[in-house]
């Protein structure tokens, strides 16, 4: 049974500890973007691939995100919350600065696997200390203030970056590091103030665990997921098809207007900054307003038929956003599909609908391990393997990402069309337990 409202902290104190995630959520995601804009130079000095590239931004970071972040969900749930978003917070601000030191391909490979191994403590610790703070009625509105956090470090990655690659044209000798590149310099000059951050963590107080559910063993919980696989499968599918698009288009829209359409840096940051942060905003609070609306009226497919809608719109819009020569169009175009991409925040929460509460946060960090290893990864990679492999035309990169949405889009669309009677049924059960 859930405490009293009147046991919680007072909001004051909530909203501080709530600011001081957003802080770090900011950072982490600013951390994980930055490389993004900084393509060109790392390819440069390095001498490496649109493909190895690729693999630093997707792989090397979500296939350590995803692997430690079910042992670090787990410390999360026992030991000290703060304490593991310290540390984590920490481990991953001097993997990101250890970046800036790296000479190699393989230098570079290892601090990416850093940055996504530490930032796997954060989520776990920080929706466990939320669910402490706030009330049910007032939780999801903190859930979602705590994921502009994601978009906002997003956001800041791009115009940060952009400034800093134009006001760093050279390279700079510090001592002992001895001679830095521009790109080593940012990773450094972006990464080392998480190292101080991290003990704003503290601000946050360690109240009593209120919202602990029934233990499942097992093979109860094996037989739960048989028991959902169709419903599970389909949300697996529907949403690593959105996240994929995402990470695909996030991580070379930078790339391709500069290779391509021969724009300035400090303009591609500025424009992808505004064409994220303030659709993102409106369609985080908008998107969640409407499937709630949606299932108070009785839809319990709601998410899934919003999503097929999404996907359906992204088979369309994405390579359209390629084809047109103006600019003002096209940055029309990156604004919409920008805005409907960010609403794959809704992924968690249609499963929280879907499953009883002694199987919820398990399911979750289910659901955080696959997306990472399909969306998070094959994001960036699938459309630097058509630049390298298929067009082998380094200009090619804008087709690259269009083709990318004309086969994700219509997969996304196939699960999520044949995953609503399966939903529908999932959210009825769970209404009964």
């Amino acid at each position: 049974m859930s405490a009293p409202q009147a046991a919680y902290p007072r909001l004051s104190i909530a909203g501080l500890s709530l600011g001081v995630l957003v802080l770090l959520s900011f950072f982490s995601y600013l951390d994980r973007a930055i490389i993004n804009l900084m393509v060109p130079q790392i390819r440069g000095d390095l001498g490496i691939s649109d493909f190895q590239i690729s693999l630093l931004q997707g792989p090397a970071f979500a296939l350590f995100f995803a692997t430690c972040g079910l042992p670090l969900g787990w410390a999360a749930d026992r030991f000290s919350r703060r304490w593991v978003a310290y540390l984590g917070v920490t481990f991953w601000s001097l993997a990101a600065t250890s970046c800036g030191l790296a000479g190699s391909f393989l230098h570079l490979l290892l601090g990416r696997f850093g940055v996504g191994a530490g930032e796997a403590a954060l989520g776990p610790a920080a929706y466990s200390i939320l669910a402490d703070l706030f009330p049910k009625e007032r939780l999801a509105l903190a859930t979602s203030v705590f994921s502009l956090g994601a978009l906002l470090g997003s956001a800041a990655a791009l115009v940060l970056g952009s400034w800093l690659i134009a006001v760093i044209p050279h390279s700079h000798v510090l001592p002992i590091l001895g001679e830095l590149q521009p790109w080593q310099l940012i990773f450094i000059i972006t990464g080392a103030p998480g190292l101080l951050a991290a003990f704003l963590i503290f601000a946050a107080p360690e109240t009593k665990r209120r919202h602990v559910a029934g233990e499942v063993t097992r093979g109860e919980f094996g037989r739960f997921l048989r028991s959902r696989r169709r419903f599970l499968i389909c949300h697996a599918v529907g949403f690593g098809a959105v996240t994929l698009m995402a990470y695909a288009l996030q991580s070379w829209m930078p790339t391709y207007l500069v290779r391509v359409r021969g724009w300035r840096i400090e303009d591609v940051g500025l424009t992808l900054a505004l064409t994220t942060a303030i659709p993102g905003f409106l369609t985080l609070m908008a998107s969640g307003w409407l499937v709630d609306r949606m299932m108070a009226r009785g839809s319990k497919d709601a998410h899934f038929r919003y999503y097929l809608t999404i996907a359906l719109a992204m088979t369309v819009l994405g390579p359209l956003t390629f084809a047109v020569a103006s600019d003002t169009l096209f940055v029309i175009l990156l604004a919409a599909i920008t805005g409907l991409l960010i609403m794959a925040g809704l992924g968690p929460s249609s499963l929280q609908v879907a499953t009883p509460p002694t199987v919820r946060g398990k399911v979750s960090g289910l659901y955080l391990f696959t997306i990472a290893l399909t969306g998070n990864t094959l994001g960036p990679m699938v459309p630097a393997a058509f630049t390298d492999f298929l067009f082998h035309d380094e200009a090619k990169v804008g087709w690259s990402i269009a083709l990318t949405f004309m086969l994700a889009g219509p997969i996304g669309a196939i699960a999520f069309g044949l995953g609503r009677a399966p939903m529908r049924a999932a959210v009825a059960a769970a209404e009964t337990r």
